[in-house]
């Protein structure tokens, strides 16, 4: 079962970037139809990660996922410009 924790984008910054896990942004994901926003913070130095849903209307946001230890593939063939 998946537990979430929500409020305001700000409280959300202040928890993930803050100094108890110094984690930030490494990967966004947007949806320019719906103005939700996925991101996934990051600590290079511990390897913990957040992963945040984020409503850009409302500045509402929701912890959807959290752990230690990730990994990143590289495709040198793909364009990542749009």
């Amino acid at each position: 079962m998946l537990s979430m924790t929500c409020g305001p984008l700000q409280d959300i910054l202040n928890i993930v970037m803050g100094k108890n896990f110094n984690e930030y942004p490494y990967w966004t994901g947007i949806n320019k139809q719906d103005g939700v926003n996925v991101v996934m913070f990051v600590n290079e130095k511990t390897q913990s990660w957040t992963l945040v849903h984020i409503e850009e209307r409302s500045k509402l946001s929701c912890v959807i996922g959290v752990g230690r230890g990730y990994w990143v593939k590289e495709d040198k063939n793909k364009n990542n410009s749009y």
